[in-house]
Formats: C-alpha cells, sequence, structure tokens
C-alpha cells in the first residue's frame, strides 16, 4: 500500500526533528478496544534526537506500559518505527497476555500545523485498532 501525502509529510517531518539537535520525540501507542471483551492498553515514552540510524527505524525499547483500570506495573514495552515506509512494531504485555503489533502507520491528523504533533491509526485485522499519537519536544 503507496503512503499517502499526509503520512509521507507527518513521517518526513519527524525524522528532521530527530536528525537534528533536539530532544526527543513523544509517543503513546494505544489499543483501542471493544471494551466488552477486551481492554485498552498501550506504551508512553520517547525517541531521542540527534540520531537517526541509516535504516530510517528509529525506537525506543524502555516505554512504559499502561492498561486501563489496571494499576501500572510490569516489563517495558518496545516500539519502532520506519521513517522511510512507516512499519511500525511494538510489543507489550497487559491483561496476562502479549500485545503484538504489526502494520503501516497512517497519518489522520496534524495538530497546530507544521508543530510536528500527529495522530496516526495502525489497522487491526481482529477488533479494535491502534492510534499513535506523536509530539516533538
Amino acid at each position: 500500500m503507496a503512503l499517502s501525502s499526509e503520512t509521507k509529510h507527518a513521517l518526513k517531518v519527524i525524522n528532521e526533528y530527530l536528525a537534528g539537535a533536539n530532544e526527543a520525540t513523544q509517543y503513546c501507542l494505544t489499543f483501542m478496544a471493544d471494551e466488552v471483551t477486551q481492554s485498552s492498553s498501550g506504551l508512553l515514552g520517547g525517541i531521542a534526537a540527534g540520531n537517526v540510524p541509516a535504516n530510517h527505524v528509529v525506537s525506543d525499547t524502555n516505554g512504559t506500559v499502561f492498561e486501563l483500570n489496571v494499576a501500572a506495573g510490569g516489563s517495558p514495552g518496545s516500539i519502532s518505527l520506519n521513517l522511510e515506509d512507516g512499519a511500525l512494531t511494538a510489543s507489550w504485555t497487559a491483561g496476562g497476555g502479549t500485545v503484538d503489533v504489526s502494520g503501516t502507520v497512517r497519518c489522520v491528523e496534524e495538530l497546530s500545523g507544521g508543530s510536528g504533533r500527529f495522530i496516526f491509526v495502525i489497522p487491526e485485522t481482529s477488533s479494535g485498532f491502534y492510534v499513535l499519537s506523536t509530539t516533538n519536544i
């Protein structure tokens, strides 16, 4: 699937920001679940700026896992995003099981015009979907 111009723009802005002398790009990846049969969970963290690898894949292997209506705890989660083709992978443990995410981001909104704040959707073949929000800080 070809990336939309909005998604290409968002990934380019994030790439340029992370390649510069900036602090980080904060993110929140959330599973928006069917609340009847599943619980929403997600991952919070930041990807340090100052270097984008030659393969254009940026990552955070120490993200904070959260689950709605459950006390914080457990092991950290991980996320990686390819800033060229939009491929995203993430993994965390919630509800006694492992959540593995693999897909291509689709930018659905740029907030505050050009500030580096974006909302992406990652489709899920089963019920629910994933939302990734990013903020350049």
